[in-house]
């Protein structure tokens, strides 16, 4: 679902082009209006490489977070990434996932 409120719907062979579809909307302003909106990636560290191809080749600068004892981001790693990212110019989009089935913390939410 899209920032507006709108279902986006895109029919894809293997998760990994549904990761390239989602990356190249994001960056091209496609859900947000805004032209070049997302250009990077935050990632738990445990993410596979095939994961995160796909929003390489879209141009996206990958960051790699450490993880909980439940194998979710870390709030306060997170939080701090992404006031990094964006003092550089960034516009960051985060990649995770529930683990276990371990829902994430609301802390993690809030950030």
């Amino acid at each position: 679902m899209c920032g507006d409120g709108v279902t986006v719907t895109t029919m894809t062979a293997l998760g990994r082009q549904a990761l390239a579809v989602t990356a190249r909307w994001l960056r091209d302003g496609l859900c947000s209006g805004k032209r070049g909106r997302s250009n990077s990636l935050v990632v738990p560290w445990f993410s596979c490489q095939t994961m995160i191809t796909p929003w390489q080749l879209e141009g996206y600068r990958v960051h790699r977070l450490p993880v909980g004892h439940n194998f979710q981001l870390d709030a306060d790693a997170l939080a701090n990434a992404l006031a990094a990212c964006r003092r550089q110019g960034e516009h960051p989009a985060v990649l995770t996932c529930e683990t276990f089935g371990i829902q994430p913390s609301s802390k993690l939410i809030e950030v």
